[in-house]
Order: C-alpha cells, then sequence, then structure tokens
C-alpha cells in the first residue's frame, strides 16, 4: 500500500483518475485482466499461481522484494 501511494505521489501534481486499489487480496487476482489502467497493490506469497491467472502481455509488474 505505501508503494502504491509512493507511485501516485511521482506523478504529482497530475492525478490518477482510474482505478486505484491500494492493496488487492490474492483471492481476487482475477480483477486483474479487467480492461483499463489500473494501480494495484498486492501482497503475493506464491507468484507462480498468480502469474498463471492474469494475461501478463498488456501489463507492467512491479516486484519491489526482487528489485
Amino acid at each position: 500500500m505505501q508503494v502504491c501511494e509512493t507511485l501516485l505521489s511521482f506523478i504529482y501534481p497530475l492525478r490518477w483518475r482510474c482505478t486505484y486499489i491500494p492493496y488487492l487480496p490474492s483471492s481476487l487476482t482475477e480483477t486483474l485482466n479487467a480492461c483499463g489502467a489500473f494501480i494495484v497493490g498486492m501482497n503475493v506469497k506464491d507468484k507462480n499461481n498468480v502469474y498463471k491467472q492474469i494475461d501478463l502481455h498488456d501489463k507492467i509488474i512491479i516486484d519491489i522484494d526482487m528489485n
């Protein structure tokens, strides 16, 4: 959640007008297949399982645990 808030502060003075979910539980990972621009924060223990559930061809994923 703090990383998402920091990301939003980087674009200041612009404002993010699209979907913003500071914390998305792993059980709702399928939400990431929705159309449109969004910023989502997640705490993922099993990354491979999550990556299998979402379509990665048009997404940018930043894993702060792995630099």
